[in-house]
């Protein structure tokens, strides 16, 4: 059961952050004027990512992510990067690091045929 002081915790938390991702997203000055605004932008998306696996139902949130996501094709693309994690040594974990290896084969330019004959 959820109390409603860790809800407004919540709130408090990405709410504080909703200037900075209007700033980042919405306005063309924001990368001129930070330093690292690509750490930034993944910073405030990995954060919005979060709170809304936490709070799904929260309006206030979904119609943050909603206004980014309409106003901002950089959102949308960082929004749609998911990562996946699993408990370590667990039969989750070794399938997820199967995957890495294919992923990253998949990367590597394939042999010349006339390499693999000789």
């Amino acid at each position: 059961m959820c109390s409603p002081l860790a809800g407004s915790q919540a709130r408090a938390t990405w709410a504080g952050v909703a200037p900075a991702a209007r700033f980042i997203y919405l306005d063309p000055a924001a990368r001129a004027f930070l330093p690292d605004w690509d750490k930034g932008a993944d910073d405030v998306a990995a954060m919005l990512r979060g709170e809304a696996g936490r709070n799904p139902y929260d309006k206030d949130l979904t119609d943050l992510i909603g206004e980014l996501s309409t106003r901002s094709e950089i959102f949308r693309n960082r929004w749609a990067v998911v990562i996946y994690t699993a408990v370590p040594h667990t039969p989750s974990a070794d399938a997820l690091r199967l995957l890495s290896t294919w992923a990253a084969t998949q990367d590597q330019p394939a042999p010349d045929l006339h390499e693999r004959l000789t």
